[in-house]
Order: structure tokens, then C-alpha cells, then sequence
């Protein structure tokens, strides 16, 4: 194969390679009926049509059932060896506050719930994980050695060319990706084995030429967005979009195979950002992926709103056959010509009229003759049974959905109901918490790599009170085992679970083996409503350097009895 030498001939060879990849989510993750999916969720039908949007409804049921409502990460050492030295127990300690506080400023919680309905919607739903800024991050335009933080953000004269306010210089970040804004080469299974991913992104004219990121924007105009249309509505959105300003159609790609990002726009012949080593392929792509239909051959997975499309467009047909009926069943009077005269009619006329039909020649069954054909049942006996095959396919009750369920039931089957859905339930769950996992260790990485500088954070001590700790990379760097606290999605109330921690405090406290620690980080995290940092007694007003708080809290465990008067007096300010 002959070298390929300019810059134009590989933008040729990517723009190859990327159409490849949208042929392949057209064909095999049925991209175009994507936006059929999301104009049913926004009810939007036919205008004959009178819709049951169980789209809607069941994409509302299941975020609320999957998601986490405060989502914590609980951070350990990786291995036991680890765990005998107290040094590794307490960088793993402030390594999850520091991820919990990073949680809470990043906006995680409403990303997820995005995510979810992506994937609901489109099978797939991917994540994003950045440092600094939006559009990539250029350690050439470092302004601080220290932080590590640049101003890409901001143009030349500090007007803001990005306009995400999750996204902060010199700090991490973790956002949703439009499953249509990404593209993966033909024939991908998963992402962990994937050689490229281009995330297409749209950003106006003006942004581009003014972001010091991006190179050869002189000659640069508004690209056409092709890639992105997806039929007549999506059109009509991008050239509304188009009216005021101009876009450009930014393809960035990350090359695992070089470890490099480039970023360009098809038909511009000029590397807008050229190949370049990819800073934020640390710890494998800055992406995460989360699905809840695995295809056993695809990367692009099924759906349920497509899997219940055949059931949705059937019951509006339904409803609206049963309105034509309806309407059809409105009671009419056929009556003898000269029988009557219209006066004497509107005595017998309700105030919205009765259609009345005046026969000559053929008379009515005496005077007057009443007409009023019936509703079929079998409609309603017919959506009915539709409704129960979208429950048995998504796995979701009448109860899960807001509803009564009809009839008699035993406390067993009850419990075998509820545990079949709670199964499905859970394994979205459990997906949705591998992923989590897996983003919250990338960015990791990131804090590991680029926070120079010596940091500060609050931690709980062994003794429940708050301490300011003074730290730097090189003494949080580590691996480490991380996990979702199973109490975020838990439907107990927080009020039950403090009663119930405090009372094994009550209970187990004063047994030396016991991790009393442990049990203060779960009574901690259920006031939900007050600022538990402030609320704690500090333990001082001086922060500590992190060696020196290490062997401190070692100092007091190794004095089990002052320990425990220590926690017994903050338990009571906390619980009293």
C-alpha cells in the first residue's frame, strides 16, 4: 500500500473510516428509528391519532428505579497488604471524599439519569470523561505549572467560547455524549477493544476560530452537518440552528493504536487539531459505555422503546378506532317528516343538539326512531391484553407503573412478582454501577497525573470528627478498589437507616475489634439535609500535612479507651 503523505489524503482516509462506522450504526444499531423513539417520548403522533404514550410512561418508570439518588463511591486498597499499612487506608479514605466532592461538582447525578434514557431510547448511551476543558485539553496552554489549568475557554479577550458550567479549568469533568454524536469503526463489540472513537461535535463558527486549541481556521467556514441529519424534523432543527450563525461539524478522534487525538472537518482539507499524543488516554479511551441490552455480536444494542414500538403504534390505533366508535355511538333520531315541527324538536334537543334526520318517503319506525350503535368491548379487552405484553416484555408491573393491580393476590405471589422485577431491575442497576466505577477510576487517573500542586480536603477521622488535611498526588497515587454504596439506591428511608446505625453503635461500640469508623461514615452520609462537615465538631483549626494526620489517627486507635469516649461524645452530638 502506497505511503500516504499529505494532509488531505489522511482526512480522506479518516472521513473513509468514519462513514464505514456510520454505515455501521445504520445497519446494525438501526440509528434512523432513534429519532421515531424520541418523537414518541415527546408525544409526538400522528395528528389523527389519540395516543396511550407508553413510551413516555415506562422511559419515566424506569429512570427513577435504575438510577442512584445520591450516588457515593466507597474507595479501599487494592489489596490486604495494603490495608496493614495505615497510610494506604487513609489515602484511600481521603481519595473518596475527594471523589464524592468531585461527584457533587461535576453534576453526575442528572448525567446519569440522561444516560439511562439513552439507553432506553437508543440502546446505547456513551460517557465522556475530560480534564480542564470541554473541547480537549492542551497542556501547551498551561497558564499555571502548578494547577495545571489552562484558559482555552476563553477567547483572547476573556469572552467564554465554552458555555458548560460542569466544566471547570484545571478540573475534572464527566459528560453525556449523543448517541448519534458517536461513531466507532465497523464491526466494534465492545469498547474496551475498539482502535478509534470519533465524537462528533457542533460548535458555532466563531467559537472554533477563536479557540487557541485549533489550528488552520482561517479558511474555515460553516460545514454542511450531514452526518447529523436524521430525517425531515433533525433537518429542520439544524437549519433553524443555522439561521443566526454558523456551525462547524468538528470530528475528534482518539487513535488507540497511536495513542493520539486529531480533530478535523470533512471536505477542509487542514487538520484543525493535528495527531497529536492523546494526554487523556491514561488509563485506556476517555469514554464509558452503558447499555441494557447486549447484543452478543454488536456493539449498538436493542432498544426497549423499540422493542415496544409494534405495542405503541397498536394501542393508538386502538384508542383512535375506539373514538371513531364513539363518536360513531352518539345517539341520533330519525324521524317522519311532518311528524313534527322544528319547535317542537328543540324541546327534545339536549344544548349540544341531538343529530336529527327528517325522512320523507321513507318512514321511521313510528314517528320517531332512536339510533345509537355500540362500542365494541373487545377494544378495550384489546389494549388491555397489548398493555400486558409491553409489561411482561420490560418487566414492569401495573404497581412498579403507579397502578393497582386488579384482584386478589397472596403475600407469595406477591413477593415472586416483586422479585422477578427487582432481578431485571438490578441488572440495570449493577451496569449502571460498573460504569460509574469504571469513570470514577478514570478520572483518577487524570487527579493522579495533573494535580501537582499540594491540595486540601475535609476528612472524618476514626473518632468522627472533621480534620483539614494537607495533600499532593504522589500520597493519594495508587490503585484502589472502588464501589457504589448499595444505600444510594437502597428505597429504605434515611431516617430508618440512622436509627438503625446508631442503635449497632449503641449496641457493638464498646467491643475493641470493632471498625467503629466504618459505621460513622454510614451514620455521616444519611443527613442528606444538613452540611455534615460543618455540623461535626472540628478537630482543630490548623490543617495537618497528611503524614502527620496518618500517624495521628493510628496514635488514637492504638488507645482503644480515649477512642471510644472520643466517638461516644461526637455519636451523641450527631444522634441527640
Amino acid at each position: 500500500m502506497a505511503e500516504i503523505k499529505s494532509v488531505g489524503d489522511k482526512i480522506q482516509k479518516w472521513t473513509l473510516a468514519i462513514e464505514s462506522g456510520l454505515r455501521y450504526r445504520k445497519e446494525y444499531g438501526n440509528d434512523p428509528e432513534w429519532e421515531i423513539h424520541k418523537d414518541f417520548y415527546r408525544n409526538k403522533f400522528h395528528d389523527q391519532t389519540l395516543p396511550i404514550n407508553v413510551t413516555h410512561s415506562y422511559a419515566r418508570t424506569i429512570v427513577p428505579n435504575v438510577y442512584f439518588r445520591n450516588p457515593h463511591i466507597i474507595v479501599s486498597p487494592r489489596n490486604p497488604q495494603q490495608v496493614k499499612l495505615p497510610e494506604r487506608t487513609w489515602a484511600a479514605r481521603l481519595v473518596e471524599t475527594i471523589d464524592n466532592w468531585i461527584i457533587g461538582e461535576i453534576g453526575l447525578k442528572k448525567t446519569i439519569k440522561t444516560m439511562i434514557l439513552d439507553c432506553f431510547l437508543c440502546g446505547k448511551a456513551i460517557g465522556k470523561v475530560g480534564y480542564d476543558s470541554q473541547y480537549g485539553y492542551d497542556p501547551r496552554k498551561v497558564v499555571d505549572p502548578a494547577s495545571q489549568m489552562t484558559l482555552s475557554s476563553f477567547d483572547k479577550k476573556g469572552m467564554s467560547i465554552e458555555y458548560n458550567q460542569n466544566i471547570t479549568p484545571g478540573m475534572p469533568w464527566f459528560e453525556r455524549c449523543s448517541p448519534d454524536s458517536i461513531i466507532v469503526p465497523f464491526g466494534t463489540r465492545v469498547l474496551s477493544n475498539v482502535p478509534w472513537i470519533d465524537h462528533v461535535i457542533l460548535r458555532p463558527l466563531e467559537d472554533v476560530k477563536a479557540d487557541s486549541k485549533y489550528k488552520n481556521t482561517t479558511g474555515l467556514e460553516g460545514s454542511h452537518m450531514e452526518l447529523l441529519f436524521k430525517g425531515a424534523e433533525k433537518q429542520k432543527f439544524y437549519q433553524e440552528l443555522r439561521r443566526d450563525e454558523e456551525w462547524v461539524e468538528i470530528h475528534e478522534v482518539r487513535d488507540v493504536k497511536h495513542r493520539e487525538m486529531l480533530a478535523f472537518t470533512p471536505g477542509y482539507d487542514k487538520w484543525l487539531r493535528k495527531p497529536q499524543p492523546d494526554l487523556l488516554q491514561i488509563d485506556g479511551l476517555p469514554f464509558v459505555d452503558l447499555g441494557f441490552d447486549e447484543d452478543p455480536d454488536y456493539f449498538w444494542e436493542l432498544p426497549e422503546a423499540g422493542l415496544i414500538k409494534a405495542q405503541q403504534l397498536e394501542l393508538n390505533e386502538t384508542r383512535r378506532q375506539m373514538q371513531l366508535h364513539r363518536r360513531v355511538a352518539i345517539l341520533k333520531l330519525i324521524v317522519n317528516g311532518d311528524d313534527f315541527s322544528d319547535d317542537e324538536l328543540n324541546k327534545m334537543l339536549m344544548e349540544d343538539g341531538i343529530p336529527v334526520l327528517r325522512t320523507k318517503g321513507v318512514a321511521a319506525k313510528g314517528s320517531v326512531e332512536v339510533v345509537q350503535p355500540h362500542i365494541p368491548p373487545d377494544l378495550a379487552s384489546w389494549v388491555e391484553i397489548v398493555r400486558k405484553d409491553i409489561r411482561e416484555m420490560l418487566g414492569f408491573s401495573r404497581n412498579q407503573m403507579g397502578e393497582f393491580e386488579g384482584g386478589r393476590r397472596t403475600a407469595t405471589e406477591a413477593g415472586i412478582v416483586q422479585m422477578g422485577s427487582q432481578i431485571r431491575t438490578s441488572d440495570k442497576q449493577d451496569a449502571l454501577a460498573d460504569m460509574l466505577v469504571i469513570a470514577i477510576k478514570k478520572i483518577n487517573q487524570m487527579l493522579f497525573t495533573f494535580w501537582k500542586p499540594q491540595r486540601m480536603a475535609q476528612i472524618v477521622g476514626a473518632d468522627g470528627a472533621v480534620y483539614w488535611v494537607m495533600y499532593n498526588r504522589e500520597q493519594i497515587r495508587g490503585e484502589y478498589e472502588l464501589k457504589i454504596d448499595v444505600e444510594s439506591k437502597s428505597p429504605v428511608t434515611t431516617a430508618l437507616k440512622r436509627k438503625e446505625i446508631i442503635e449497632l453503635l449503641t449496641a457493638i461500640g464498646n467491643n475493641p475489634n470493632v471498625n467503629i469508623d466504618y459505621f460513622l461514615r454510614l451514620l455521616l452520609r444519611n443527613y442528606e439535609w444538613v452540611d455534615v462537615m460543618e455540623a461535626l465538631p472540628q478537630a482543630q483549626e490548623a490543617p495537618q500535612q497528611f503524614d502527620q494526620f496518618t500517624q495521628q489517627q493510628q496514635s488514637m486507635r492504638a488507645n482503644p479507651q480515649l477512642l471510644q469516649q472520643r466517638v461516644q461524645k461526637n455519636i451523641g452530638a450527631i444522634g441527640g
